[in-house]
């Protein structure tokens, strides 16, 4: 019960910074003597802007180099819609093509690295290998 507790009052102090959330590790200890950490981790975007086409092939490297991230990614659309950059169907069912700006997303450790990568190779034109 008090983890329960302890865990709505961590995400309503969250909701109200984002700053706190992004810059805090979190220690809370229980009567028992137990204890657990929230690390808020590291959220990093980028705007980037198809040159090619993001299908079958160019698609299935994207996927592979997201993967080699622990981080979450996602390409966020101007209209707001977002597919996961780990999923080749998700990818593809968004038909991304050139000319269409997409915001990359990355929420993790290596967040940054995620995105700088993933910008790289979408401004690279999407290359096969």
């Amino acid at each position: 019960m008090k983890k329960i507790f302890l865990t709505a009052l961590l995400v309503a102090v969250m909701s109200m910074s984002t700053t706190f959330a992004a810059n805090t590790n979190l220690t809370f200890g229980t009567a028992d003597g137990q204890q657990f950490v929230y690390h808020a981790g590291q959220r990093c975007e980028a705007k980037a802007t198809f040159v090619s086409d993001l299908d079958a092939r160019p698609g299935a490297v994207f996927v592979q180099k997201a993967k080699r991230f622990k981080s979450n990614i996602y390409l966020e659309t101007s209209d707001g819609s977002r597919a996961n950059a780990k999923s080749i169907m998700m990818l593809i069912a968004k038909g991304f093509r050139p000319g269409m700006e997409v915001t990359i997303i990355a929420e993790g450790a290596d967040a940054q690295q995620a995105v700088d990568t993933l910008k790289e190779f979408i401004e690279a034109g999407c290359p096969e290998r």
